[in-house]
């Protein structure tokens, strides 16, 4: 198939959705295996615009697009691109990614990133997907720093008595969320971490209210939070999608944050030490933790690193090809 033929059609997921997910299979299994269902919906997320090409009958190739907010400015997303491993370096993947930034430049994103925001498949480009690398170079993507996932068996955990002993002292006090104090969390969100706060709201909408960790002080106003994700969560959550790779009993959390005015005070690790225990009472075994850069602050209390990204962000106006 030469690149002058290649024919770049849009996607139908009633027509495409298995044979997509035959590509991913073919493709990334044996390094990234993912259950059909979160593969779907990762694929039906906010404004999501998906392209093929294909050789009579059978698709040979795939890219994933879709949008979200960053304040009040939109952003576009490369989640995926796929090409059969006996098609490519045939111009199959340079006609789906121009496709594919055409798309999302119509759309009058502000930025472009090579990954996704929720639902995503990885934050940016998998380091142990190196080959991919030279590829997105040649196209204008320039990778800035790395970030990792971190995991931690929850099976033995213990929070450190120093931690218990620092809460104590600093009189923060752990609960989880409710419908009556909902409102409340999602104001803190709004004011202190703005692009943090759909995330919440998704949880709370899907009255996961039991997975939303607050902090309070003795004034009992909220001055921390976090995520957390387990197998009870509402099946329709992309928290984790890795089951295959880190159990059915696997659990997340994430979106830890501290009110600016309390920071020092060890809020945060004590969070982070809080939901690890509530999360080990729920049956979870590995626990995952999305996106981090600061790796040494969780292995404060036992995470380790588990996989890379390199990220990649673009100006939509440079997104030339």
């Amino acid at each position: 198939m030469s690149e002058r033929a290649i024919l770049v059609q849009s996607y139908d997921e009633s027509r495409d959705i298995t044979a997509a997910y035959g590509l991913w299979q073919t493709t990334l299994a044996e390094t990234w295996p993912l259950e059909f269902t979160r593969f779907q919906q990762v694929l039906n997320g906010p404004e999501a615009q998906h392209f093929i090409v294909r050789e009579e009958n059978r698709l040979i190739g795939f890219a994933a697009t879709q949008m979200s907010w960053r304040g009040a400015s939109r952003v576009g997303h490369l989640l995926a691109l796929l090409v059969a491993p006996d098609k490519q370096r045939q111009g199959i993947g340079s006609a789906l990614h121009e496709a594919a930034l055409h798309h999302l430049r119509g759309l009058q994103v502000s930025s472009l990133q090579l990954g996704g925001i929720i639902p995503r498949f990885w934050c940016g480009l998998p380091t142990n997907l190196s080959a991919a690398r030279p590829f997105f170079m040649q196209r204008g993507w320039e990778f800035s720093n790395n970030v990792f996932d971190l995991v931690q068996d929850l099976s033995n955990y213990e929070t450190p008595l120093y931690l218990h002993a620092r809460m104590e002292k600093e009189q923060i006090r752990f609960e989880t969320a409710t419908s009556q104090s909902i409102d409340e969390l999602l104001a803190f969100e709004e004011r202190e971490f703005t692009n943090w706060k759909a995330h919440y709201e998704l949880c709370a909408n899907l009255n996961d209210y039991q997975d939303l960790l607050i902090a309070r002080d003795t004034s009992q106003n909220i001055v921390g939070a976090l995520l957390m994700y387990t197998p009870t969560s509402n099946p329709s959550r992309t928290d984790l999608i890795w089951q295959r790779l880190l159990g059915h009993d696997a659990g997340a959390m994430g979106s830890v944050g501290v009110a600016a005015s309390e920071r020092g005070r060890g809020i945060g690790l004590g969070m982070v030490a809080r939901a690890s225990e509530l999360l080990k009472e729920q049956g979870v075994r590995n626990c995952y933790i999305d996106w981090v850069e600061l790796t040494d602050f969780y292995g404060k209390v036992g995470y380790i690193k588990w996989r890379e990204y390199s990220l990649s962000w673009r100006a939509a106006e440079n997104a030339q090809i």
